[in-house]
């Protein structure tokens, strides 16, 4: 009987973890939830955008705020823009006002707009987290890729980056990777974020393979996210869990 309770309640507590009322679509119809995207930008245009919409797929009325998280920008860019009830300017991280998107509604306003200076090459990474104002846990993120002028070298990169899944997950003080990356890797992390998108634990890698080791004793139980970053590039995200 206690087993039987036990079950249960281990379900519970999972189904409530990865609960997501936010479910985010490119411009196809694609679910592209806890996904990276890549942007090729063009070095001569000086702007590049990416849009995408959010659906509700909860039973009730969601009021739905977003923040950006950048977590590698080019020194040569002049700045990001989040537009969502309306465009801010660069230095506003969190849309001061909430969209409130009724049960199975799309709602189709965000764009993401980073400038540059024409001639400019290189990627910029940021995350795009969307939340539920009453509920910020109840939160849903994409990572977008803006490269400029590297037609094809994000992908490539991507598929010669090695990682395991996060093991034990879940972890209760140290949770482990390994990893194996490729020969001309100039600087690679893993960066560990909550659901809102911050991060909470960072740690380079400073071999091109071996195993990571990132200690969660500090982290309140819950579910993170993991990215790898490799030459400023995000290449893989997965979810890890917090239990103790």
């Amino acid at each position: 009987m206690k087993r039987t309770i036990l079950l249960i309640a281990t379900v519970l507590f999972f189904t409530t973890l990865s609960a997501q009322s936010l479910q985010l679509k490119d411009k196809e119809g694609e679910d592209i939830t806890g996904t990276t995207i890549d942007v090729l930008c063009a070095p001569a245009a000086g702007y590049a955008s990416f849009k995408l919409d959010v659906l509700n797929v909860a039973s009730v009325a969601k009021n739905v705020k977003v923040k950006k998280i950048e977590l590698n920008m080019l020194p040569a860019v002049d700045g990001l823009t989040i537009c969502w009830v309306s465009c801010y300017p660069p230095f506003v991280f969190e849309s001061p006002d909430a969209i409130s998107i009724e049960p199975n509604q799309l709602c189709t306003n965000f764009e993401g707009d980073l400038a540059y200076p024409a001639g400019t090459l290189g990627t910029s990474n940021v995350k795009f987290v969307f939340f539920d104002m009453d509920n910020p846990n109840d939160s849903s993120y994409v990572i977008v890729n803006y490269n400029i002028g590297y037609v094809g070298r994000s992908e490539n990169l991507v598929k010669s980056v090695k990682v395991s899944n996060a093991y034990p997950n879940p972890a209760t003080s140290v949770i482990y990777f390994d990893y194996k990356l490729p020969a001309n890797t100039s600087n690679a992390q893993i960066k560990v974020s909550n659901l809102l998108g911050n991060i909470v634990s960072t740690i380079e890698l400073t071999k091109n393979e071996g195993k990571a080791e990132i200690n969660v004793n500090n982290l309140k139980n819950g579910v993170y996210f993991y990215t790898v970053m490799v030459n400023n590039l995000a290449t893989v995200t997965r979810k890890l869990v917090v239990k103790r």
